[in-house]
């Protein structure tokens, strides 16, 4: 069996590598959901208005797991649902924008 300061110190290891672990696997997690939308440059999906600020709102969009927010002449109201189509992507900054379809 381990001692216990040896314990505690596998722990604390374990404990200060977890932000980098949950920092690499977003990272990861954002690169192949802007492969999926350049392999799928068709791709639509519903975007769900959670908040509106100035002339631009915030969409949930629950398919793809991300957030984005567009800026609207006439802005949706809260939970509006809007078909959403991808604008661009930026696969080395995991970056990708959205617009009405």
């Amino acid at each position: 069996t381990l001692e216990k300061e040896r314990v505690k110190e596998i722990i604390g290891i374990t404990n200060a590598a977890m932000p980098d672990i949950g920092k690499t696997t977003r990272a990861s997690n954002d690169h192949y959901k802007c492969l999926y939308l350049i392999q799928n440059p068709s791709w639509q999906g519903e975007g769900v208005v959670v908040d509106t600020r100035g002339d631009k709102a915030l969409f949930m969009i629950p398919e793809v797991g991300m957030m984005t927010q567009i800026k609207f002449k006439t802005l949706p109201e809260r939970d509006e649902k809007v078909l959403l189509k991808v604008s661009s992507v930026d696969l080395v900054e995991r970056l990708v924008n959205f617009k009405p379809a």
